[in-house]
């Protein structure tokens, strides 16, 4: 109910609540107590349309295991082997996509579409704790100013 096919948008205004591994309740609000709108790749929203389509009749679900939500050790086993079949067998845990995301949105636009992109308040949280652009733009200009200064070195012998 909380996904809208024709707008691409999940609206996030509950959670999944566990006691150790298993599901227990779904919870009104979230983490901050703020709903939030996601918007959804084409790709995501055909994969969750046909999920939908199949699902169980009265299984609030997408992902469910037998009409209940799956534990969360079988979510991180699903992401986990999703990984090692991508070759990123170095990745573990569903954390690891939010850092991902930053990443690769920060790398091909900028700070702002990322924190816009993860739902983050602060640029300051996404660039400090969610990036590595900033060690990576530091070694990038480190080798540029070494290149540089060998040119000239070069230039004066």
């Amino acid at each position: 109910r909380n996904v809208n096919f024709h707008r691409m948008e999940i609206e996030i205004c509950e959670v999944a609540v566990y006691i150790g591994k298993y599901f227990t309740a779904m919870k009104d609000g979230t983490k901050t107590g703020e709903t939030r709108i996601v918007k959804i790749s084409g790709m995501l929203n055909e994969i969750l349309l046909r999920r939908y389509k199949d699902k169980q009749t009265g299984c609030p679900f997408v992902f469910h295991m037998n009409g209940k939500p799956m534990s969360r050790q079988l979510i991180e086993q699903h992401y986990n082997n999703a990984f090692m079949r991508a070759g990123l067998d170095q990745f573990r845990g569903t954390h690891t996509m939010r850092h991902t995301m930053a990443n690769l949105v920060r790398e091909h636009l900028s700070l702002d579409h990322a924190k816009a992109a993860g739902g983050w308040k602060s640029s300051r949280v996404v660039e400090n704790i969610y990036t590595n652009t900033p060690t990576r733009l530091g070694s990038e200009s480190v080798n540029c100013i070494e290149t540089v200064l060998s040119k000239q070195r070069k230039e004066l012998t």
